[in-house]
């Protein structure tokens, strides 16, 4: 985005994320990087965990963010880093189908 439109254009996308996260995850969303956020919730439902995502799906669509989100549920997470992992693989098959969806149909 930079290359295209400026630091200061990704900086306000970074914001206007940042404050979609807020809306529906008030104080629990961390920045880890370039355009990354992970928001961990305990404890919490998986029934309300999955109404918070479509919450955020709302929030950044009213934000005007296009944003694929790797959202991942465990009662328990006994091993951290592989949590974090799925989650991530999540994201990335999301940006993938996005990405499949955008192209026109021949």
């Amino acid at each position: 985005m930079q290359r295209l439109f400026g630091y200061a254009a990704g900086d306000a996308l970074i914001c206007r994320v940042a404050d979609a996260l807020n809306d529906v995850f008030p104080g629990e969303a961390c920045r880890i990087g370039g355009d990354e956020f992970v928001v961990i919730c305990c404890p919490v439902t998986q029934e309300k965990f999955e109404q918070q995502v479509e919450a955020l799906r709302a929030a950044l669509v009213r934000h005007q963010v296009d944003a694929a989100i790797g959202s991942f549920w465990q009662s328990l997470v006994e091993d951290l880093p592989a949590f974090l992992r799925e989650a991530d693989d999540r994201m990335y098959r999301e940006k993938e189908r996005q990405k499949r969806a955008a192209r026109p149909s021949v």
